[in-house]
């Protein structure tokens, strides 16, 4: 009846603490687990593209001719404002999901042992508390601001007339639009961005901390990774979140193709970079089971190797030197345990030493490298298009 009454533990969430999300209980934008997105993702395009769409227009700076980039043809502003923040914000449902499955995975199949059970519900609670905190999300807003306000003036400002600012370079030719972009739209896209990479960094934590405890890991797992290969799997789900990073990359190296001093060269090696960095941050922590997976790959080579060897001296023995007596060869369970003996062996020679396998790594180059597709378009052949596709997808 002890055993019974013991309370469960609460399910884990990544995303349901800190302070915008404390804003948005307030102000009854989310409601109990899971959160609902859909007011929220369609208020943020209210709140950071109609507002542009509105104070251009004033301005004649939306379609006419007045400016070299009018508004309606800035690709970053729709792939940012209409694509990524909505999308930012229903990602928070696949995402925490799944990561959710994960933990409960590690509480409930045994891979954690009895013995580490604290440890794990104190990492648990560790992320949670930072998760809560105020500071981090407070030391993020104030970041999206300077990166705002950075990112339009002094870093990648344009060399053209735009619906941002007439004059290039000439502060006092700021547009109604460009200062709601500066103070409002921009900032809260980096911000949304930046939180999800700092609730990234949080659940890399909490694998580092897992990572360090005594797990009860098999090698001769069929999922090629002692136990641990759900967490590739897991990890896929990320691509929710490079989807619409990988949509704004895009929308602005074309940009800087078209009206800047950027070249296709340019483009393609930015391309890549982000690929590559966009992998490190979705699939990087999951190398941090490395040194354990290692170690027990080659426990297992070791200890499988001797008992494989004890049987197959035993076998030959028997079969080979005339030791098995009167026993017929047809219908004996030898060879068949034999043939399994070597499965089980080979399954430990192929043993990853990483629990994501290639083809959980697919979802995430397929998440970065669509949705650049659209706007590459605009500037380059199909033909040269799936040439760049292939070279992310193998490099």
């Amino acid at each position: 009846m002890a055993e019974q009454s013991k309370e469960e533990p609460r399910p884990f969430s990544l995303v349901q603490g800190g302070l915008f999300y404390r804003f948005e209980r307030f102000f009854r934008l989310v409601r109990e687990a899971p959160p609902d997105p859909a007011f929220r993702m369609w208020g943020g395009v209210v709140v950071t593209f109609l507002p542009l769409v509105v104070l251009a227009a004033i301005q004649d700076v939306l379609i006419g001719p007045r400016v070299t980039l009018p508004l309606l043809l800035d690709f970053t502003i729709w792939a940012r404002f209409v694509i990524a923040i909505p999308l930012l914000v229903i990602a928070e449902r696949n995402i925490d999901g799944r990561l959710a499955l994960a933990v409960r995975h590690f509480r409930t199949s045994g891979l954690v042992g009895e013995e580490a059970r604290g440890a794990l519900e104190a990492a648990i609670a560790k992320i949670e508390r930072a998760r809560d905190s105020l500071i981090p999300e407070s030391i993020l807003l104030v970041g999206a601001f300077a990166l705002g306000w950075l990112n339009t003036h002094a870093v990648l400002g344009l060399p053209v007339s735009s619906w941002r600012a007439i004059t290039p370079g000439l502060e006092s030719s700021t547009t109604l639009a460009g200062r709601w972009l500066d103070f409002v739209s921009l900032p809260l896209f980096n911000f949304l961005v930046f939180r999800w990479l700092w609730r990234i960094g949080l659940w890399s934590y909490f694998l580092g901390r897992v990572s360090r405890l005594p797990l009860n890991l098999v090698p001769t797992h069929p999922d090629g990774a002692a136990g641990l290969g759900f967490l590739g799997g897991i990890h896929a789900v990320f691509g929710a979140f490079l989807v619409p990073l990988s949509a704004s990359v895009a929308a602005k190296g074309v940009q800087w193709v078209q009206y800047g001093e950027g070249t296709l060269e340019s483009l393609r090696n930015g391309g890549i970079a982000f690929a590559v960095i966009a992998l490190a941050i979705t699939m990087g922590p999951l190398f941090l089971f490395m040194p354990k997976l290692l170690m027990t790959k080659r426990r297992a080579l070791l200890e499988y190797g001797g008992f494989a060897l004890e049987y197959t001296r035993g076998f030959d023995q028997k079969w080979l030197r005339g030791g098995r007596g009167d026993e017929q060869l047809l219908g004996t369970a030898d060879i068949q345990s034999l043939a399994d003996l070597a499965n089980s062996f080979n399954i430990v020679k192929t043993m990853r030493v990483v629990p994501p396998s290639t083809r959980n790594a697919m979802p995430l180059i397929l998440s970065i490298a669509l949705p650049m597709v659209p706007f590459l378009a605009a500037i380059i052949p199909l033909k040269e298009i799936l040439k760049l596709l292939l070279q992310l997808a193998t490099r």
